[in-house]
């Protein structure tokens, strides 16, 4: 009161007055004129800056501006949304009303150009926690279909990934589909059951039969643990001698509800995991009691080989029945959020049984390394959208060495590359410039990769990725490696081809050389296809292996004369005009032809990189590019360490590097050197050959110029300071040759130089990876044996 003026203190009083007219008239319609709560979902509007227009819909659904929105069928009202910016990381605060008592599992449904993308509490703990139960009951793969997650949850399935543990199928059908949320269709309107959960349930059961001589399919917080046995490994046999005759086994499920800790047991909450974002299991022992005079949740481990169909609880058309075991001999412990507290609740320690296992392995120090301390670290969009792709055929092992499976139906996007090799050019002698190349070796002999595995890595994720386009109603991929049909042929890229005097589509692929196939081209035109005959030659530098580059090539046909899309095939259509193998087609670049005013005046081409993790040579290198005139670096990326990817996006944010994936070792089994008698495999070193080769097509009308190289080679002029005033310099004096050969000269490791101190700044001492500043000291060039060259050409 004291801010009113003394002479006229009745104000406050009428301004409080007013205001308790207001708030009785709210009450009087809220509860006397609305008479029935809204059923339909509403989209509401994330406040950023104020608005003047309306949106009326959002993601097909109404949107509404107004505060006291009600969650569903909870009492639960949002009152309003807005985006926080003043945290480490881009974060959606809603507003709301909540009854306290309730118990509710939110989610965030995010509605971004026109497509729904769901959000939950990242169970960090919980995966890993998860994952390594699974091993200790004897699981040696988990099969997970996914449609997005948080990042710090696609690092640990890398992290599995990169072990052989995990398989991650893509699950993109919100991309066709508008899918229901719920199991019920009154409750989560939508065209398909729960995000699709029984197609990739019965997909998983096909996808492995031959594969795994068990299949489990469950969630990833159902544990079934047999109540007498440590593993599902011993328990398997006893049931089948318990329950002749079938061919699965039935796990009644028991609740354990989070909202119940137990807090008797500190030393099953280890000081690292109380950092980390997740349900910690082993803190919740408290089951609900099963109700018999009700329907109960049960999952299933099933011989795969005897299923035809397979539904959420149970199967379909079983050729033999399965059968519920004994509660007392297993059951599931689902651990969960549930909507209401429980009258009675049953103490059940079971799961403590596992804590002197389970506690090490998820507190290992690699895992603790690796996952624990970097998830809550985690920067960059918060969803990821999937793209499709093969499983690594890799990670896949006989049945004998594969007797148990877990599916786990419930996660909700992962690929990778580097580049080639081409000697037809001009070599240049002399002083003009000199190829620096950091190595361990003498010059005479060339050094094998080495085998040290690294973190795979995923490729940088946006957080509104587009829907996948379908050309001729056929999915549309832009990645390299699609598989021709069932041939050992593998598409990277096509392009239209305006230098041979008549138009064409070229195709670089990599194919198996001993195997014929009669390839063709399916054009896609304004929706139409049209099949024309291709030929395919076979590159001469495949250096021995079964597999080599090849380019296979179309003409334009009269009908379609600006295809914007291709399929190569080995057969053409069907008598009834419908596609015939083909799985997808792939965009046609440069279709424009340009010979001047390119985007870029010098792109460097980088030889594939897989397990990368030499941190300060990386930002060296891409700082010394730009220094030199570099405007774009494009990367055929197979693996690196995670610091690594960290790079990679942040330059890829800024425009300067294209990561193209590399997933060329899920296909064909790779060489890890140049010569095949010292390094098996079926295709040349990575496949850096056909990379490079992509790589020249894919920038040939948006660079004036492309250098092929790798990220430890560096073309230094001798007089001048950049590319930018030696190449017109070099075409001059060459009389513009289609390009320029630099020789290598060697820098070993072994000999370093420290007179100068301040070139090795103090931080740069705390960055993993080598220094290339204080290697000064270079091998001569033997002028009597081959040395390596690497090109800057007219792409």
């Amino acid at each position: 009161q004291h801010n009113f003026p003394k002479s006229k203190p009745n104000y406050f009083l009428k301004i409080l007055f007013a205001l308790l007219i207001l708030a009785l008239i709210f009450i009087i319609y809220y509860f006397v004129y609305r008479k029935t709560p809204v059923k339909i979902p509403i989209v509401y509007p994330v406040t950023t800056r104020p608005r003047k227009e309306s949106i009326p819909h959002g993601c097909g659904v109404p949107v509404k501006r107004g505060p006291m929105i009600k969650v569903g069928d909870r009492k639960s009202y949002v009152i309003g949304s807005y985006v926080e910016h003043r945290l480490e990381r881009k974060t959606i605060r809603t507003v709301a009303i909540v009854l306290r008592s309730e118990q509710v599992e939110y989610y965030c449904v995010l509605c971004c150009d026109g497509r729904e993308f769901s959000v939950a509490a990242s169970n960090v703990l919980g995966l890993v926690q998860a994952m390594e139960m699974f091993k200790i009951l004897g699981v040696q793969k988990v099969a997970i279909y996914k449609t997005s997650c948080d990042p710090a949850i696609q690092k640990i399935l890398d992290y599995y990934v990169g072990q052989g543990f995990v398989d991650i199928i893509p699950w993109n059908v919100t991309s066709y589909i508008k899918v229901s949320r719920s199991w019920q269709k009154s409750l989560s309107p939508g065209e398909l059951h729960y995000f699709g959960q029984i197609a990739a349930l019965n997909d998983c059961v096909y996808r492995y039969m031959y594969e795994s001589q068990y299949v489990a399919l469950q969630d990833l917080d159902e544990f079934i643990l047999p109540l007498k046995e440590d593993k599902w490994t011993t328990l398997i046999p006893q049931l089948k001698v318990k329950y002749p005759q079938h061919m699965g086994f039935e796990f009644e499920s028991s609740l354990i509800p989070i909202y119940i800790s137990n807090d008797q047991k500190p030393e099953y909450t280890p000081e690292l995991w109380k950092n980390v974002k997740g349900v910690n299991i082993l803190s919740h022992v408290y089951r609900v009691p099963v109700d018999t005079n009700v329907f109960n949740d049960f999952k299933v481990i099933v011989n795969p080989r005897l299923v035809f169909r397979t539904t959420v609880h149970g199967l379909l058309d079983p050729r033999d029945g399965t059968v519920r075991v004994d509660s007392k001999i297993a059951r599931i412990y689902h651990i969960r959020h549930i909507t209401s507290e429980e009258s009675s609740v049953i103490r059940d320690t079971r799961l403590w049984d596992y804590a002197k296992k389970l506690i090490p392995a998820v507190s290992e120090e690699e895992r603790e390394r690796k996952m624990l301390k970097e998830t809550d670290k985690v920067e960059g969009g918060d969803l990821m959208e999937v793209t499709p792709a093969l499983i690594c055929e890799k990670h896949k092992a006989p049945v004998a060495d594969l007797p148990i499976l877990v599916f786990c139906g419930k996660c909700k996007s992962s690929s990778t590359v580097l580049a080639s090799e081409h000697r037809a050019h001009y070599r240049m002698l002399g002083p003009q410039a000199t190829l620096m190349r950091k190595g361990k070796g003498t010059a005479s002999t060339p050094e094998e990769p080495t085998t040290k595995q690294t973190y795979s890595s995923p490729t940088p994720t946006t957080p509104s990725a587009k829907p996948q386009q379908r050309a001729c109603g056929v999915p549309v991929r832009s990645d390299p490696m699609v598989k021709v049909g069932d041939r050992n042929s593998y598409v990277i890229g096509s392009y239209v081809e305006h230098r041979l005097g008549r138009k064409m589509i070229r195709t670089v692929a990599i194919v198996l050389r001993s195997e014929q196939v009669e390839y063709y081209c399916v054009l896609c035109c304004d929706g139409r296809e049209f099949s024309v005959a291709a030929s395919c030659d076979i590159h001469s530098d495949h250096f021995g292996f079964e597999y080599g580059t090849a380019d296979i090539t179309c003409p334009v046909t009269e009908n379609c004369t600006t295809p914007a899309y291709v399929a190569i095939t080995y057969q053409t259509h069907k008598g009834d005009g419908s596609l015939w193998n083909i799985q997808s087609f792939q965009p046609v670049g440069n279709q424009q032809p340009r010979t001047e005013n390119f985007p870029y005046t010098f792109t460097v081409c980088i030889s594939v990189m897989y397990d990368y993790s030499n941190v300060l040579g990386l930002v060296q290198a891409m700082e010394m590019f730009k220094i030199l005139g570099v405007q774009k670096v494009a990367i055929y990326k197979t693996s690196c360490d995670p610091a690594i990817q960290k790079i990679l996006d942040y330059y890829v944010g800024q425009g300067f590097v294209d990561i193209i994936p590399w997933t060329v070792t899920s296909y064909i089994k790779v060489s890890r050197g140049w010569q095949k008698s010292r390094s098996s495999g079926e295709l040349h070193y990575h496949g850096q050959i056909p990379a490079l080769t992509d790589c020249v097509y894919r920038y040939m009308y948006e660079s004036q110029y492309v250098a092929l190289q790798d990220l430890d080679e560096f073309i230094l002029p001798l007089k001048e300071d950049n590319w930018t005033t030696l190449i017109p310099q070099l075409e001059m004096k060459y009389a513009h040759r289609a390009g320029f050969e630099f020789e290598n000269n060697v820098f070993p490791f072994s000999l370093s130089s420290h007179q100068k101190p301040e070139y090795e700044p103090e931080l740069w001492k705390h960055v993993t990876g080598e220094n290339i500043l204080p290697h000064v000291y270079r091998i001569p060039v033997n002028p009597k044996a081959f040395n390596n060259i690497k090109v800057i050409v007219n792409p």
